[in-house]
């Protein structure tokens, strides 16, 4: 026997151009003999080819997908699958010397695994002409057949999922007969190949008598396109009943159904997961007989391995994008509010009415999730920011920042780069005691990043997906602040003077994360559709400066921040090669309830006009947790 390595590259319509084959290894199959029924049981062992074939398809289903199907199906021995036979005979209508009708055939096989068998999980596809249909005996064509005689292409796409390939097929003598599937080579170019299959007439490697032994053997034949355009079939058919004798007579035979049996979790209600649930409906869109994503879905054992499946094609957590303008923003803004905090301080030489300051920054932060949304930040970056004195009491001032981030998913390998670029105006108003601030911040953002798409094979005939998918995309952030600071008191402690200070902030931050696709992933790639987000952030706390000797000053805030986000949670998205595909999943929206924490030492021993200062900042709560470390000089004139 040649083996052949099954690829889901054979999925995609562009194999065409050159030879292709697919072999699905025949010991997977049952070797029960059609002629075994004329011994004890339904005696039409000379018209049960259907039904006989249809039980080596079960045994084939439950050796390539036991956690799914167990051994219920056809069970574990010949006499089972003679059982077995027999109900299908039933079931099938199967008589002598009609044989079995072609929309029966279809029909029950389906009810027989839905409701038989309990199994309305299992997806069925196909292509038969129109004309063996008949409504009016309750026998419609149903909606997973596609009309017209198979293909090589449709049979080699459904072989290549590691679906079951029932063929029928007719003599060109008249009669019918119905083979199953494991094999395909095919060279467009002669349009001829060789087709392998199980037939239910020899069946066996070895026989003593009218006793079948077993193993499953596999037959094959030559096929090329007739002068109708359709499939034809040639090869060696035994002729004998049983017991076996081993007579072979040449025959032409046309291929004009196929019935396949697979994709077994396209069915929602068996997976908990909704955004699995919402894949599974864009997964519905693609053809299944042209589609690389098709074939490996087709083949999943388990509930929890399709759900596995199915979100790592999950765009959700592109929403870690929207959160990471929002962190970056946020920080910038700190920065912003330190410099206002300090304004008092650091201009307090004559004559001093401008201010020019630098704050290079590193943030570590986490957001963690119960799901594959958890993600990591690191920012780098910094701000440089230009304020004078409008009036005695009231400045103004404008600043440029940038920061580079690289995001991390921690439950998927997933990694972006985002690089922001934001422009401050700000403004302050020192009234004795009271202190208002306020700005304005734009940031536009550009992000490129990565995931990986591991989806691990149930065949051993079927590759893996490994691939990894490349995206970039932009997103326009602003942010408003309001500010206002109280000095509430302040008494001389060892010469050093110390002030108490309740503050609190409120921000309101919105973000556009413009629509992108995703490359190099071939049928993998998303196009996800632009969104929006919005953030309240709400900070109210205490500060204490403590003026110490030697031109030193310490600070420390201790604040309660409420992050309340809004719109976003959804992201729209569909596979870029099937616009009618589309879906929507839910991610992370985090409504967070954070402890911040800021200490500071700053100093003006550099110059009468210069200060510098140290920044510790962090913010914890109970999914959240950022550390902040920055310094700031800054030169009055």
């Amino acid at each position: 026997m040649r083996r052949f390595i099954c690829s889901i590259l054979l999925a995609l319509p562009f194999v065409l151009e050159a030879s292709f084959q697919v072999l699905i290894p025949v010991s997977y199959y049952g070797w029960l003999d059609q002629y075994s029924m004329d011994s004890g049981h339904s005696f039409v062992g000379n018209e049960a080819c259907v039904p006989t074939s249809s039980v080596n398809s079960f045994t084939y289903l439950q050796s390539s997908s036991p956690s799914i199907f167990g051994t219920g199906l056809s069970g574990t021995s010949y006499s089972n699958w003679e059982d077995t036979d027999d109900a299908m005979i039933s079931i099938m209508g199967t008589t002598t010397p009609d044989g079995t009708y072609y929309y029966q055939f279809v029909w029950t096989y389906n009810m027989y695994m839905a409701l038989t068998k309990n199994h309305p999980e299992v997806q069925f596809s196909g292509m038969f002409p129109d004309s063996i249909w008949d409504a009016s005996l309750g026998y419609p064509k149903p909606d997973y057949i596609t009309s017209g005689k198979p293909t090589a292409q449709f049979l080699t796409n459904l072989l290549a999922s590691g679906s079951v390939a029932l063929t029928s097929i007719e003599y060109t003598g008249g009669g019918g007969h119905e083979l199953l599937v494991n094999g395909l080579e095919w060279d467009p170019t002669t349009n001829t190949g060789t087709l392998y299959f199980v037939d239910p007439l020899d069946p066996s490697q070895n026989y003593s008598g009218s006793t079948v032994l077993g193993p499953v053997k596999q037959t094959s034949g030559t096929l090329q396109l007739n002068g109708d355009g359709n499939l034809l079939l040639t090869y060696d058919q035994y002729s004998g009943r049983l017991p076996y004798t081993g007579t072979y007579d040449s025959v032409s035979a046309e291929l004009v159904g196929l019935l396949s049996v697979g994709g077994f979790f396209y069915n929602t209600s068996y997976i908990g997961n909704a955004n699995a649930q919402a894949i599974v409906e864009g997964v519905r869109h693609l053809d299944p007989t042209t589609s690389s994503i098709t074939p490996i879905l087709a083949v999943l054992n388990t509930v929890a391995d399709a759900e596995s499946a199915f979100l790592e094609l999950d765009p959700s957590l592109y929403n870690a994008l929207l959160f990471t303008d929002q962190n970056v923003s946020r920080e910038m803004q700190t920065a912003i509010n330190g410099s206002l905090r300090r304004y008092r301080y650091c201009c307090t030489a004559p004559g001093c009415c401008r201010n020019l300051w630098i704050t290079p920054l590193e943030l570590w932060l986490h957001q963690d999730s119960i799901d594959r949304a958890s993600y990591s930040n690191r920012i780098d970056g910094g701000i440089i920011g230009y304020d004078m004195r409008l009036t005695n009491n009231c400045i103004g001032g404008a600043a440029f920042s940038y920061a580079h981030t690289k995001i991390s998913w921690k439950n998927t390998p997933a990694s972006a780069h985002l690089n922001s670029y934001g422009l401050s105006l700000y403004a302050a108003k020192y009234c004795h005691r009271l202190s208002f601030d306020t700005s304005l911040t734009g940031f536009f953002n550009h992000a490129s990043g990565s995931r990986t798409v591991y989806i691990p094979s149930a065949l051993p005939f079927i590759a893996p997906i490994d691939t990894t998918i490349t995206h970039k995309n932009c997103s326009n952030t602003l942010q408003g602040h309001v500010g206002a600071i109280y000095d509430l008191c302040h008494w001389n402690v060892c010469r050093s003077t110390v002030n108490i200070w309740p503050f609190i902030n409120l921000d309101y931050t919105y973000v556009n994360l413009s629509s992108f696709r995703e490359r190099d992933g071939g049928d993998l790639d998303l196009e996800v559709d632009s969104k929006n987000t919005g953030l309240i952030r709400s900070e109210l706390g205490l500060g204490s400066t403590w003026f110490l000797p030697c031109y030193l000053s310490f600070e420390a805030l201790l604040s309660y921040v409420n992050e309340s986000r809004f719109a976003g949670k959804g992201t729209d998205g569909h596979f870029a090669s099937t616009p009618s595909s589309a879906f929507t999943v839910f991610g992370l929206l985090p409504q967070n309830n954070l402890v911040s924490t800021t200490l500071a030492l700053a100093t003006t021993a550099l110059a009468d006009r210069c200060s510098a200062q140290l920044t510790y900042r962090g913010e914890f709560g109970a999914d959240f947790a950022a550390n902040q470390i920055s310094a700031q000089l800054s030169c009055c004139f």
